[in-house]
């Protein structure tokens, strides 16, 4: 028996922590995660759940999260917006503050996005979406208008 580790090894079992299950069942996903707080990021940003429910997640398994992850938290709730957006426009406000600013880079991160799953025409979903969000971005960062402004203006 050894007590050393592989870098190969741990670099797999790093990398596998990030990916999140392939099952899109709640219980399945919570099962998976549980108290660890990268895989409850994960599902977070994945799902466009909002920010609070990391902690939620990690209490109810018994844990509370460090300072560090508190500021994540809060730097996570300064992106998603108003407590209003829906989980779809949540998704779309992460995707912006990611730097996605092109119209068909967000339509096409949409086809695969969990939010955007029972919409046929993803397009039309995201650009009613932004078209509700223009007004509840109001005093946010320029960044966040140029899209809007775009698709306001018919570019596609």
């Amino acid at each position: 028996m050894s007590n050393v580790v592989s870098l190969d090894a741990y670099k797999q079992r790093t990398e596998a922590s990030k990916q999140p299950p392939p099952s899109d069942d709640y219980d399945a996903m919570i099962a998976w995660a549980g108290g660890n707080f990268d895989r409850l990021l994960t599902l977070c940003r994945r799902n466009a759940y909002w920010p609070t429910w990391i902690t939620h997640q990690m209490e109810e398994c018994g844990a509370r999260p460090t300072v560090a992850q508190t500021q994540i938290i809060k730097e996570l709730i300064s992106t998603a917006g108003p407590y209003d957006l829906t989980r779809r426009q949540r998704w779309i406000m992460w995707q912006i503050a990611d730097g996605v600013l092109d119209l068909k880079e967000l339509v096409a991160a949409a086809q695969t996005a969990v939010p955007f799953a029972g919409c046929t025409k993803i397009d039309r979903c995201v650009g009613n979406d932004l078209s509700r969000m223009k007004t509840l971005l109001v005093g946010k960062e320029p960044r966040q208008h140029k899209l809007c402004d775009a698709y306001a203006r018919g570019s596609k």
